[in-house]
């Protein structure tokens, strides 16, 4: 592993400070509207299956099926779009962190890089986006948890 710490040397550690710090700007934006919009066509549609059954027009085993997969979708889209929210303020103070360069957000940026990575492993659908959000967010990972180089930019 050393072997690539020594391929980015010629890197300005600042600047991929900075850069991190604007990915993480990213991905709170993105968040935010993400976990609005699942928040709220999660509530729609588990509502509107729970009212189908509800009002007996599922009395076919169609349905029926139909009523709980839209419920079962909708919980699934809610608990998501918590999850892309929480996500929003541990990414948000990393940043707010990194752009000031303060020492505690190594730390900070360490466990939201973590919390991007599981949110895009644990995300409804395993799209290339995803496994690409995922693949930046650990090079990131990595460079902020082994890189002597940024320890010393975030402790000036």
């Amino acid at each position: 592993m050393e072997q690539f710490n020594q391929f980015l040397s010629g890197l300005d550690r600042a600047r991929i400070v900075r850069w991190t710090a604007i990915y993480l700007a990213i991905y709170v934006v993105i968040n935010s509207c993400a976990g609005l919009v699942f928040g709220l066509v999660g509530a729609l549609s588990a509502t509107a299956g729970a009212l189908t059954a509800a009002s007996g027009v599922t009395a076919t085993t169609d349905g029926a099926a139909a009523s709980s997969s839209l419920v079962a979708i909708g919980g699934l889209s809610i608990i998501l779009g918590i999850l892309y929210l929480i996500s929003v303020p541990v990414c948000g103070v990393a940043a707010f962190g990194l752009f000031r360069r303060k020492a505690w957000a190594r730390t900070a940026t360490v466990v939201a890089l973590g919390f991007t990575i599981l949110i895009s492993l644990v995300g409804l659908s395993n799209s290339f986006g995803n496994i690409l959000w995922a693949i930046i967010s650990a090079f990131f990972l990595y460079l902020f948890w082994s890189d002597a180089g940024i320890k010393q930019v975030l402790s000036e």
